[in-house]
């Protein structure tokens, strides 16, 4: 599979240390610049023992859950 990927023609150091080299042509920008927290369904007056059905990035595969959420 990867024998298909292209190299980019020039990359440059990230400014982070886990990710290293990017394409020069990226912007690496924090999560937190990227999405946002939907404070109408879950508010500061949610309980603290209130329990919800979470679906971590871990347990998607292509067009299925691996596993149950929990």
């Amino acid at each position: 599979m990867t024998e298909e990927l292209k190299p980019y023609p020039a990359y440059k150091d990230s400014g982070v240390p886990w990710l290293g080299q990017v394409p020069e042509h990226w912007k690496p920008k924090p999560l937190k610049r990227l999405v946002r927290l939907n404070a109408s369904v879950l508010p500061d007056t949610t309980p603290a023992d209130y329990e919800f059905r979470y679906i971590d990035i871990s347990m998607v595969g292509t067009g299925f859950l691996t596993r149950e959420p929990q």
